[in-house]
């Protein structure tokens, strides 16, 4: 429209909101399209830049042409066309606050994404791992929306019995200071008035795997809905509230055995529309609710809160949700640029928020089309779409122009510098240089298993491909007549274990992490030539050892740290 796209105000917003631009085109020559920019949280979010300077609030008290049409661009104010139902036309920015007040924008510009429409309680068939609500920010919640927060004061255990211990949380939710107390319980009601489902008391720890005594890495979770809990006993046993609000939780439903040695119990996490739906308000105005879909109604995700049970040690060290002590990455650091974890991109409904404890269900076992879903590798492999040689498409859900016809994370674009590691990490937690990282702790960590049963690819009597086939790893054989074999399990009710088969694909525990960015065939050959595995078997990897930190420890010839600052 004969604007300069280069123009900071013009440009800066452009960028932002380049996924929702209407007007496509090479702007300003810079060699593609603004339109494939991806601001990896709500666009409306202004907050998130217009804070902290003197005139942070101007996006609200001065509206303009220039800076507004920059993202809704499908306005044209020369000609009105697009502007209200009226297509007014706009020859100054003098009337703008006329219709367009400071309340006004605030409103319009409030980051509440809309319920999924494929969700399971309104599609049949649909999705269940997703949300049902509209997920809002607790920084800027709708107007009647109320803000809780968890508050999980302690995690102990209590005597199970011969064959283990039971874990026991004691915590609250808080509005302001105050604690908030639930409902007394008739079986049918819901834990808080104008609310429907609620959090689940999640556990995670470590039993004897692949000869390893105490891993170093979670391999079992147990779990208790809240709302089953305090409404019927299920799962557990529930007293309280005492004096300051906090409820004591005994989570029943399996035991810790006496081999754990790792024991770490969170609250937050629900997000199975099916069993575990999460805490939704249902009296918000303008969000709807169907008490009989159970659909709609305002989620606004409250950040997990985790602490390692008295007595245990935690994961790499770690102590709770509240320090960084041990915990590889900070999740204020992935707020950075997600804000709400997992609300924009919407990824676990907004309820599995917190960094550190993706690695509880994104375990060194956890392996899915080939790929690994472990925490330590797939996060590297989605941010360094852009680095790798092979594109990582583990189950993403679009395509990108580059690949129309296959689906994966590697239209991924990470909007900073891809080796400045402590933009998620802690410090010492990526090098090796923290206290945890002895030679003893290091030899305790898992195999990342990667393949396990048969994959088959092969097209379909009518010439097309299996729904899954877009997914596969191409590391793995998919014909349909190799299986890996069996993966590692273990029945938290039962006790008993599964060891992984032998012929399971695994790949060696640093290599995990290094693999997700550096999956170059001489980066790969590197790897191997020096004790990794990379999609070798579980008896190939039992039989080597990784010699990589005589190299990239701390202040060795390639020190990873001083390798990555280059």
């Amino acid at each position: 429209r004969g604007e300069a796209i280069i123009d900071l105000p013009i440009f800066i917003h452009k960028i932002h909101a380049g996924e929702h631009l209407s007007l496509k085109g090479n702007y300003a020559g810079i060699g593609t399209e603004l339109n494939e920019f991806v601001f990896p949280q709500d666009v409306r979010n202004c907050d998130k830049c217009h804070a902290n300077a003197a005139k942070a609030d101007n996006w609200k008290l001065k509206p303009n042409r220039k800076t507004c049409g920059a993202c809704h661009d499908h306005v044209n104010f020369e000609t009105g066309q697009g502007h209200g139902q009226i297509n007014l036309a706009m020859p100054n920015d003098n009337v703008c606050t006329v219709c367009h007040d400071a309340a006004f924008i605030e409103e319009k510009h409030r980051p509440v994404s809309r319920p999924d429409p494929n969700n399971a309680l309104v599609v049949a068939g649909g999705s269940s791992n997703t949300h049902a609500s509209w997920l809002a920010s607790p920084q800027k919640p709708p107007p009647g929306a109320r803000v809780f927060k968890y508050d999980l004061q302690a995690v102990t255990t209590t005597d199970g019995g011969p064959t283990g211990v039971f874990p026991v949380m004691k915590f609250r939710f808080t509005e302001g200071d105050a604690g908030v107390p639930f409902n007394v319980s008739n079986g049918t009601n819901e834990l808080l008035d104008g609310f429907a489902g609620s959090p689940s008391l999640y556990c995670v720890f470590a039993v004897p795997q692949d000869g390893i005594a105490e891993p170093a890495d979670f391999n079992v979770s147990m779990s208790a809905y809240l709302k089953n809990v305090w409404r019927s006993g299920t799962g557990g046993a529930l007293a309280g509230p005492d004096p300051q609000g906090y409820y004591t939780a005994t989570l029943t439903g399996a035991r810790v055995p006496p081999s754990a040695k790792m024991l770490t119990c969170g609250l937050g996490y629900s997000y199975s529309l099916s069993s575990a739906p999460p805490l939704v308000q249902t009296n918000v105005t303008g969000f709807a609710y169907d008490g009989a879909t159970r659909a709609g109604g305002v989620a606004i995700p409250m950040q997990n809160v985790w602490r390692v049970a008295t007595g245990y040690s935690g994961r790499r060290g770690a102590t709770s949700s509240a320090s960084n002590t041990g915990n590889i990455v900070a999740t204020s650091r992935c707020a950075n640029c997600h804000n709400n974890i997992g609300v924009e991109p919407s990824y676990h409904a907004g309820q599995r928020n917190d960094g550190a404890s993706c690695a509880w269900c994104h375990t060194q076992n956890r392996t899915s089309s080939g790929w690994t879903a472990g925490s330590e590798s797939f996060i590297h492999a989605i941010h360094a779409a852009k680095k790798r040689t092979v594109p990582f498409n583990w189950h993403a859900v679009a395509a990108t122009e580059d690949h129309p016809q296959v689906r994966g994370f590697f239209g991924v674009h990470y909007p900073a510098r891809l080796n400045a590691c402590e933009s998620c990490h802690n410090p010492g937690t990526y090098d090796f240089s923290g206290p945890w990282y002895t030679p003893e702790n290091m030899a305790r960590r898992l195999q990342q298993t990667v393949a396990t049963g048969t994959y088959n690819t092969s097209p379909l009597p009518d010439g097309g491909l299996p729904a899954l086939a877009i997914s596969v790893s191409p590391y793995v054989v998919s014909d349909g007549g190799v299986s890996y074999g069996s993966g590692f399990s273990y029945s938290a009710s039962t006790q008993m274990t599964t060891e992984a088969s032998p012929s399971t694909l695994v790949i060696s525990p640093i290599a995990n992490t290094c693999f997700g960015c550096h999956d170059s065939p001489l980066a790969t050959l590197h790897m191997r030539l020096n004790g990794g595995t990379l999609y070798g078997t579980r008896a190939e990897a039992a039989a080597t050892a990784e010699q990589c930190v005589l190299c990239h420890g701390p202040g060795r010839t390639a020190d990873i740290k001083a390798v990555h600052a280059r």
